[in-house]
């Protein structure tokens, strides 16, 4: 979507010093009277603000769309693309409309052409109250689809003496429990079985893998655990939709029960 300018806006009712013109929501002013004009917050979004000492300071910013009354979403959307592209006369954007479809016509795939498109969508969903369910929906599709590749083979597998294998958290502490109580006893060697195949192992050798395996599948877990939340904050369809949740997992292991 085209970069657009955010303004600082209260985040709390005891924060607005026009209480009287405004109208808040859910935690969020929504709109401001201005007499002949409304304005209309969209976009909230919490950053941080750094303070002439350096400091940090929470705070809210949202994209304002400024309408001539009386108000319609038509002319909201309108009034929110000139403040984006920074039109201040209705020439402008008429020129601006007829630029991009002439675009559109030459080529629809065009990069201008399709954040217009992302920014008009964005304006229109926030101004009717549609984007948020549609930015939900989404969210959650590309939650799943972290949890279904989380429990896939592109994390959960490693290489043991060439073959790809995984054991789940019960049964790597079920079988470190019982390998350091076979070493306990006295026994040198331990079998561990994957897929059907046994693997004859000195017990150290095997408390070592295990651990090993254990530190992997925490680091797994924690990267997984970061891409949720991360995609949890974001606020735009576009922004979920390109995040990429398959960085940051560790290098797979590739263990050997023999030495080599």
């Amino acid at each position: 979507m085209k970069s657009i300018n955010y303004q600082v806006v209260p985040s709390t009712m005891e924060e607005d010093y026009n209480s009287s013109k405004t109208v808040w929501k859910d935690g969020k002013i929504q709109s401001m009277d201005e007499g002949r004009y409304v304005t209309v917050f969209i976009g909230h979004k919490a950053v941080k603000s750094v303070n002439e000492d350096g400091s940090e300071q929470d705070v809210t910013e949202a994209f304002s769309v400024r309408v001539q009354k009386p108000y319609s979403l038509d002319k909201a959307v309108v009034a929110g693309v000139m403040n984006a592209y920074g039109l201040m006369k209705s020439q402008d954007y008429t020129a601006l409309s007829e630029e991009i479809e002439r675009k559109r016509r030459i080529n629809s795939e065009d990069a201008s052409v399709k954040d217009y498109d992302i920014l008009v969508d964005w304006i229109r969903g926030c101004l009717d109250g549609t984007y948020k369910n549609r930015v939900d929906e989404v969210k959650a599709k590309v939650l799943a689809e972290i949890e279904a590749y989380d429990k896939s083979d592109n994390v959960n597998s490693f290489v043991l003496d060439g073959d790809t294998v995984w054991l789940d958290k019960s049964t790597r502490v079920g079988l470190m429990n019982s390998t350091q109580i076979e070493k306990s006893a006295g026994h040198e060697t331990t079998t561990l079985w994957f897929s059907g195949n046994s693997y004859t192992i000195p017990c150290d050798t095997a408390i070592q893998m295990l651990s090993a395996l254990e530190l992997y599948a925490l680091e797994c877990y924690n990267t997984t655990a970061q891409h949720k939340d991360e995609v949890s904050k974001l606020n735009t369809i576009e922004e979920i939709e390109s995040y990429d949740y398959t960085t940051g997992y560790p290098e797979k292991l590739n263990l050997q029960t023999k030495e080599s």
